[in-house]
């Protein structure tokens, strides 16, 4: 979001005409769009690995990745492998 306004005062203070702004918004947009889906993707990974609700931090910590990492490499060990009928 900071980065959002950041960019936003930029194009403000820059001038740049129509076209410029509207390129600009559009690229705007489309990265606020990608990372709400990015932070989305990871919380479910984390809530299916570790069955709990990720917070801001548990985005960014390591241990946290490395558990959830743990946990599927255990599962997968579990799974029987897959049979041909």
């Amino acid at each position: 979001m900071i980065a959002a306004i950041f960019v936003l005062g930029l194009v403000l203070l820059r001038g740049g005409g129509a076209a410029g702004l509207t390129i600009e918004l559009i690229i705007l947009a489309f990265t606020a769009i990608t990372s709400a889906v990015i932070g989305y993707r990871m919380r479910r990974e984390i809530k299916r690995a570790l069955g709990r609700r990720a917070t801001e931090e548990d985005l960014a910590d390591l241990d946290t990745w490395m558990e959830v990492r743990d946990v599927e490499d255990n599962a997968a060990a579990e799974k029987p492998p897959y049979e041909k009928k």
